[in-house]
């Protein structure tokens, strides 16, 4: 296992963790894949690392961690951001043809109101 497999795998044994004791409370470790894995300092020279590993593997397929968009991509998907095609000339005089994004009309429009409460903004009274 190299070492970004090795971080990943780590990262995802936290997650499991968290998500059997937000399920189960006292009961995760009874209830876990890992059949009480214990508290990683409490392993020794007998530990199966690689079923450790497959176990962990295994419920991080199960359980994705929730991909986001990124802003361009939300703000493109909500029609504040376009693409349009621009040309220009470059420096030896020849006409270049590009495509670049910018903020549309509806970018001047208020924020919808569920969203704005969602992101913790407050109206504005003229």
């Amino acid at each position: 296992m190299g070492m970004t497999n090795f971080a990943q795998t780590m990262r995802d044994w936290q997650r499991m963790c968290k998500y059997y004791d937000e399920h189960y409370q006292e009961d995760c470790c009874h209830i876990c894949s890992l059949q009480s894995c214990g508290a990683i300092w409490e392993m020794d020279d007998t530990t199966n690392w690689k079923e450790i590993e497959e176990i962990v593997n295994t419920w991080a397929a199960e359980h994705p961690e929730p991909k986001y968009p990124t802003w361009r991509e939300y703000l493109k998907e909500m029609g504040l951001i376009g693409s349009k095609t621009v040309y220009f000339s470059d420096d030896y005089g020849a006409e270049v043809k590009k495509l670049e994004d910018g903020l549309t009309e509806k970018a001047n429009q208020p924020i919808p109101a569920e969203i704005a409460t969602a992101l913790g903004l407050e109206p504005h009274y003229e």
